[in-house]
């Protein structure tokens, strides 16, 4: 199963799902974890490209879409699949703490002092 890079949030990512050759029509169908994605989903888009090619996009990345995702093809003679997974990163988010400390001019010689929080 090939990986993608990992993604972060509010990144774009798609995948493409192509046929070298293949009896028409050629009808795609793509799942996340197993269940089906509806093309009128409305975070993932999924395009038709031609009679034998489809990509699935995701405009705005969130870790809600990491996960395995599955394009299956179907014709009358069959049907075949490929899988990758898609890697969500999440913002980093930095936390300050400003702590007030009463005669802060003590702190500065060089005594030793104990802070507790």
């Amino acid at each position: 199963m090939p990986v993608f890079p990992p993604s972060t949030e509010k990144s774009h990512f798609s995948v493409t799902c192509s046929l070298s050759q293949g009896t028409l029509p050629v009808f795609f169908y793509w799942s996340k974890n197993g269940q089906a994605i509806p093309i009128e989903s409305a975070d993932i888009k999924i395009l038709a490209v031609d009679k034998l090619l489809s990509t699935l996009k995701i405009e705005n990345v969130s870790v809600k879409h990491a996960g395995n995702y599955t394009c299956t093809a179907k014709n009358a003679l069959g049907e075949d699949s490929q899988s990758t997974s898609l890697i969500v990163r999440g913002l980093i988010l930095y936390l300050m703490i400003t702590v007030a400390i009463p005669n802060f001019s003590k702190f500065l010689s060089n005594s030793s002092t104990n802070l507790e929080c």
